[in-house]
């Protein structure tokens, strides 16, 4: 019974060890796509932003 609780226990750590390391996985990976989304968002603003006066321009001039 000794050894069987001793397994238990380990099961117990390596489970929650497990779960922790999935969980900074996650936060990783979200780490990683949210700076991405950032970059997509910004670079869809700054092209809007060029876009936009561009067109006023053409709209004005034709």
């Amino acid at each position: 019974t000794h050894a069987f609780i001793h397994t238990q226990l380990y099961q117990r750590i390596h489970t929650i060890t497990f779960i922790h390391a999935h969980s900074y996985n996650y936060i990783y990976t979200r780490a990683i796509i949210q700076p991405h989304l950032y970059t997509r968002v910004i670079h869809s603003f700054s092209y809007v932003h060029v876009y936009t006066p561009a067109s006023i321009y053409t709209q004005l001039y034709t």
